[in-house]
């Protein structure tokens, strides 16, 4: 069987403002280039090193209903495998930021838990509580990465804690490559397709410089 070659990335699709637009931000927003991780190395994407670069977008929701959309699961996918949190008796009465600041450390962490539910679970089981988890996007942000072009994967593209949602065109991932996440994200892209066989590394492949996060090799990144 004749293995796959690796493909030329590909340009960006020519709309992306319907997907752009539930995210509220524009195409300018975002890094027009292709993404390409050359094997042995290793690519860092992290809000902590990309504040005011293109491609690194900070969305600020103004409802939960905004950041179920951006960064979590619908209610019909996570129905069956939602476990619902125990509510802290005190968690309805919350009305304002003052008596948010004054609950217990217990009963903060169970509303933080709830809100959990609603963003990752199934939002119907605790929408109840929906006004108490409004007072939580006080200032809120959500670190993005957003590449509109290809993201092509040869070795190791490391997703920082800091960042919540990949959002790309097509994410290809080559031979031994992988995608590492440190923390809980979200990948939004138009297809991801793993495990293509390579018969060879391009030059163009093997000396790729990306104009997005911090490349090095992989040894470096984990001597």
């Amino acid at each position: 069987m004749a293995q796959d070659k690796a493909q030329p990335p590909q340009p960006a699709p020519p709309d992306d403002k319907d997907r752009l637009a539930s995210y509220g931000i524009s195409p300018d927003q975002t890094l027009a280039e292709p993404v390409i991780v050359p094997p042995d190395k290793v690519l860092t994407l992290s809000a902590l090193d990309g504040a005011g670069k293109r491609g690194y977008v900070q969305l600020k929701p103004k409802t939960m209903d905004d950041v179920k959309l951006w960064i979590g699961v619908h209610d019909e996918i996570a129905r069956r495998r939602t476990v619902a949190h125990l509510a802290p008796a005190n968690i309805p009465h919350v009305q304002n930021a003052a008596e948010l600041k004054q609950l217990p450390t217990a009963d903060l962490r169970g509303l933080h838990n709830l809100a959990e539910t609603f963003v990752h679970g199934d939002s119907r089981q605790v929408a109840q509580f929906t006004p108490a988890f409004q007072l939580l996007l006080k200032d809120a942000v959500i670190h993005g990465i957003f590449v509109r072009a290809d993201i092509d994967v040869y070795g190791v593209l490391d997703i920082h804690n800091s960042v919540r949602l990949l959002w790309a065109n097509r994410i290809r991932i080559w031979g031994n490559g992988k995608i590492r996440f440190h923390g809980p994200a979200k990948i939004d892209a138009t297809s991801i397709e793993g495990k293509h066989k390579l018969v060879h590394f391009p030059s163009e492949i093997l000396n790729a410089v990306s104009s997005i996060g911090i490349l090095k090799t992989l040894e470096v990144q984990h001597g």
